[in-house]
């Protein structure tokens, strides 16, 4: 579908900017793969794009970005917004044609449904300083005659009704065109939200919306109605939905009379122009991407905006949707990614969050309710080692890790001095000394996927890798801090090696086995995930030859030509990330197949150009599969899978502590160019530019401040390639790996607004 004309872009010409990733129903059917995510105030969320009728919004859940468990699918949507007539039996809108479009480097929406007679476009976003949902609807008669008694409606219903879906909205009036939705939740009484959620079973939540010259029509409609509308004459309308934050009605009625005045005032083009001024800020703070092959930049800047539309504004992300709190290991990627991008205060609020909520509720829980939030004043910290609260797995050395690559970007010591007694004492709660030095399984959905779900019980090697890395990490922060437990977790760590390798390590079959059973059988079953996650988890400098070998295998036996990415041999669903997994094992290895990855890796996305949870395998590859909406523009792959395209591209790795940085750069083959600007090391804001020239690669580094520079050029020439550095040749020390990968160090000091040119 082309872009629709519509009166709104006469005002805001840079609605018709738009990213080359959208949605295009397939079968003229919108279904919860097309999904967009909305958001960015730190409170709210929604998804548009994944109805029959793709100008719906759902999943609206607030405030808080969402609340508890509205019970597995059930839904509440702000509106179904569709032409109607002011008489019943209501009219029936029926598109031929529909698509929907985001405003690039924004999460504002452009949805277009077409039949015969009505065009109808909605443009869908949050308002980040009033909290609230808005959009704009234009109806549009492109027929040649004039229609009657005609106008909008707006809708908002819950898929489900109360009480299956543990839920109701009440309608009430307010004024004359406003609706007040009270919005009931019950309770869930699941172990990990924390016995303070156990008493009480239910709570209100209260939302009011409305629009400009409406009626209230029915039990939960708004309708804007017109005598008669004009052939390429067009109605327009202005919804709105403002939730009270603080969990009161009146709460709700001030908010959304301060929102109406606003709209009175400055009028609905002024108040979308504060969003995308909002957006294009944004943008400025962060790391930018720019490239010749659009998809992978714009993949990359999607990626960005969605993880801050589910931002909590006080810290955290949030898994909107049927799971609506907060995992630790869902976090992963999110963390990743906003220090690529340069957002080191995101990642520090939601660690200090989730030390908060482990304070609070004296545990090492893997997840929490999304606004359960730290006591205040915080309690003194338990003895971590003791507290029973405790999820086994992989979510104890998660928290080192974070901290690890915080203070790899940020170089701020001093919160690993105050938090190293709660990150060490989670590593020992898992008291892997009293189970040969091996890591049990966890519950993460990774392993419980149809005939993998067997691998939830018993030692785990991908676990184990990752305590084996927490623990590295441990005995190098006690060294740098100067205590005097270095050595014990140096040791501690060495063990944890040695049954590793003792018990996974399959010499003949080349790979690791996965798990050890209950019984203390070898389970060989191939994972690819576990396969590639000692690389992945980074346990130590070097990738060693065993890691080496596990990755090797995952590539030339569960990786298809179709660019689908088995879990298993024998099972035809993947995970998401694993694709984010091999590209981080084919560029630290320094394998030719880094190019194939990366081109499949388009593949792997949702047309809206973020990642979803789970694919299923088909002939042309991996396909999005028809699951829950929580499978949907999920933050956790798409932070794994963004931080792994940056790798691949980049090479970046920033040591702060030490003001130095590496670089390792690839221009894949066929492309021209790729830009990261703004990416930060401590204070220092760098920007890279990759450049092909002729045969070869230029490279220009500039930074804002004075930094170390450790730059390795690299080729996969057959020759030995020539190096130029600031246009003038140089002598190089190459270095053939295995593959045939090429690489020579060039070590400088980049100084405070120069720049640097390597050719290779």
């Amino acid at each position: 579908m082309k872009f629709p004309v519509f009166p709104l872009v006469d005002s805001l010409p840079w609605l018709k900017d738009v990213s080359v990733w959208s949605a295009p129903p397939s079968k003229r059917v919108a279904d919860i793969r097309d999904s967009f995510l909305l958001g960015g105030d730190g409170h709210l969320s929604g998804r548009i794009g994944t109805r029959d009728r793709v100008s719906t919004m759902e999943r609206i859940m607030a405030p808080y970005l969402s609340s508890y468990n509205f019970a597995e699918n059930a839904n509440f949507r702000m509106d179904a917004v569709t032409p109607s007539r002011d008489f019943y039996p209501p009219f029936v809108f029926t598109p031929t044609e529909q698509h929907v479009w985001r405003v690039k480097n924004t999460a504002i929406y452009i949805t277009c449904e077409r039949d015969a007679e009505y065009q109808l476009v909605t443009v869908s976003a949050v308002h980040p300083r009033l909290h609230a949902y808005l959009r704009h609807a234009t109806l549009t008669n492109i027929s040649r005659k004039r229609i009657n008694d005609i106008g909008l409606s707006f809708e908002a219903t819950p898929d489900i009704p109360y009480p299956i879906a543990g839920h109701r909205s009440v309608i009430l009036p307010f004024g004359e065109s406003e609706l007040v939705e009270r919005v009931e939740e019950m309770k869930p009484t699941e172990r990990d939200y924390g016995s303070s959620y156990s008493n009480e079973t239910q709570r209100y939540r209260y939302m009011l919306r409305g629009t400009v010259g409406a009626t209230i029509r029915g039990y939960q409609d708004l309708f804007v109605h017109i005598d008669a509308l004009e052939a390429k004459a067009s109605l327009m309308a202005v919804h709105y939905l403002v939730p009270s934050l603080d969990d009161t009605e009146e709460g709700a009625i001030q908010s959304a009379k301060r929102f109406n005045r606003e709209l009175e005032e400055k009028g609905v083009e002024l108040l979308f122009k504060e969003i995308h001024e909002h957006w294009l800020n944004e943008r400025v703070e962060r790391t930018r991407f720019e490239s010749s092959e659009i998809a992978y930049s714009e993949l990359l800047e999607n990626n960005a905006v969605m993880q801050s539309s589910v931002e909590r504004a006080t810290g955290g992300w949030v898994v909107i949707d049927d799971y609506t709190g907060s995992w630790l290991r869902d976090h992963n990627g999110s963390h990743l990614f906003s220090l690529d991008l340069g957002l080191h205060h995101s990642v520090r609020k939601s660690m200090d969050r989730y030390y908060g909520l482990d304070c609070t509720s004296h545990a090492l829980y893997s997840y929490y309710a999304s606004d359960f939030e730290p006591a205040h004043p915080l309690p003194i910290e338990p003895i971590w080692t003791n507290v029973e609260g405790f999820i086994t797995g992989d979510v104890p050395n998660f928290r080192t890790l974070w901290y690890w690559w915080y203070f790899r970007h940020t170089g701020d010591l001093e919160l690993v001095r105050q938090r190293f007694e709660y990150i060490k004492g989670a590593f020992m709660r898992q008291n892997l000394h009293h189970s040969g030095y091996l890591a049990e399984y966890c519950f993460d959905e990774t392993y419980g996927i149809g005939p993998i779900g067997a691998m939830r019980t018993g030692k785990s090697c991908d676990n184990s890798f990752i305590a084996l890395s927490a623990a590295r990490k441990l005995a190098f922060f006690a060294d740098l801090l100067g205590r005097n437990d270095s050595s014990s977790l140096a040791a501690y760590a060495d063990n944890i090696h040695k049954a590793i390798e003792s018990t996974f390590w399959l010499e003949k079959e080349g790979y690791y086995a996965m798990r050890q059973t209950p019984e203390g059988k070898i389970d060989k079953t191939l994972l690819s995930i576990g396969l590639m996650r000692p690389i992945w988890a980074g346990g130590s400098d070097e990738v060693s030859d065993h890691a080496i070998r596990s990755a090797l295998y995952v590539y030339e036996n569960l990786y298809q030509k179709n660019g689908f990415l088995k879990l298993i041999p024998t099972h035809d669903q993947t995970v998401t990330m694993a694709i984010g997994y091999l590209l981080h094992a084919m560029k630290r290895i320094g394998h030719p197949g880094i190019d194939r990855v990366i081109v499949d890796l388009l593949k792997w996305a949702d047309p809206s150009g973020t990642f979803g949870e789970y694919l299923d395998d088909a002939k042309d590859g991996p396909v999005q599969c028809y699951e829950h909406m929580a499978h949907r523009n999920r933050m956790w792959e798409s932070g794994i899978n963004c931080d792994s395209l940056i790798e691949a591209l980049t090479g970046f790795e920033p040591n702060a502590f030490a003001k130095r940085a590496t670089f390792t750069p690839h221009l894949p083959k066929g492309w021209k160019n790729f830009a990261m600007e703004n990416f930060r090391v401590g204070t220092t804001g760098l920007s890279l530019k990759l450049e092909r020239k002729g045969s070869g690669v230029r490279s220009v580094l500039t930074a804002d401040t004075e930094i170390m520079v450790d730059f390795y050029a690299n080729s996969f020439d057959k020759k030995k390639p020539q190096l130029k550095v600031d246009g003038r040749k140089v002598e190089a020390n190459w270095q053939k790996n295995r593959f045939g990968w090429q690489s020579t160090l060039v070590e400088f000091t980049l100084e405070r607004g120069h720049s640097i040119t390597i050719e290779a």
